[in-house]
């Protein structure tokens, strides 16, 4: 009777401890993204707007503009400052402390929502990607908050398959075609 006993109670610790496991992956990625928004909000002077302007209040503040192209919000905002290296270098990190690609993709998406970052930012954010898909993905939804857009095209480089590279030439002059009829 005790033989029989003994493996329920094994799988029940081992689910026991592969919830406690994903918790504590939880906990550590929760944290890693208040780090990562607390590094790119830091200082107002280099171009992150207040709560506030993020509902669209208009400020008179010289180290952003107001554009009415829209980013989900109904207002775009073009810094005039990109996010610094020592800020990209913070995002590259967390996603590098991410171990599943997915995941990296949602840090990506969640700093780049909060701080437009230059070209080279985004290669470094792009290298940390596994699989091809994820890098398609993150390179369309980057587009929009690229700092230095006319640099863009060269991300073709991080692609491995000339497919990849193809769609990602054509999706370049669709996004700009997409912002003039705004």
């Amino acid at each position: 009777m005790i033989i029989s006993e003994e493996p329920a109670l094994c799988s029940f610790w081992r689910i026991r401890m592969n919830i406690m496991v994903e918790r504590n992956f939880m906990k550590r990625l929760f944290l890693s993204v208040i780090f990562a928004i607390s590094v790119l909000t830091i200082s107002a002077q280099n171009g992150v707007p207040r709560m506030n302007d993020m509902r669209g209040n208009q400020h008179n503040h010289s180290s952003y503009t107001h554009d009415n192209k829209g980013r989900g919000h109904g207002v775009e905002f073009r810094r005039e400052k990109p996010a610094s290296p020592e800020q990209v270098k913070a995002i590259v990190k967390l996603m590098k402390d991410v171990s599943f690609d997915d995941k990296k993709l949602n840090v990506a998406k969640v700093c780049l929502s909060l701080r437009d970052v230059p070209v080279e930012g985004i290669r470094k954010m792009v290298k940390t990607l596994s699989f091809s898909d994820n890098k398609m993905e993150l390179l369309k939804y980057a587009y929009d908050y690229c700092y230095d857009r006319e640099h863009y095209f060269t991300l073709c480089e991080e692609l491995s398959f000339s497919s990849d590279r193809d769609e990602l030439l054509r999706f370049i002059p669709s996004k700009k075609i997409e912002e003039k009829m705004r």
